[in-house]
């Protein structure tokens, strides 16, 4: 059966199945808790310098989103779940830097 096969006698179905199901699980549990993450609410103006560079980024992102959606999604979502930590760490000390 080999690798592509499955995975201890599960068929690749059943395994894509669980690891959506998981993550989808794991993504509610996110969105109920609070647990402190990034937010685009407090981005402000962009300084003119980077406005070029910002505006070029922009139309690659939209470009890579309509051509390879479910690419640019899934690198998105992994990248913002790797942001947690950190973003933690920048709330906790945010938290602790007004308190003292």
């Amino acid at each position: 059966m080999g690798i592509i096969g499955g995975v201890l006698g599960a068929s690749l179905g059943v395994i894509i199945v669980v690891a959506v199901s998981a993550y989808e699980v794991l993504i509610a549990a996110l969105m109920v808790s609070r647990v402190p993450t990034f937010s685009g609410k407090n981005i402000t103006r962009v300084p003119r310098e980077y406005a070029l560079l910002v505006l070029a980024a922009m139309a690659l992102f939209i470009v890579l989103l309509i051509s390879f959606p479910w690419e640019v999604l899934s690198i998105l979502s992994c990248i913002y779940l790797l942001l947690i930590p950190v973003s933690m760490r920048a709330h906790y000390r945010l938290k602790h830097a007004e308190g003292a």
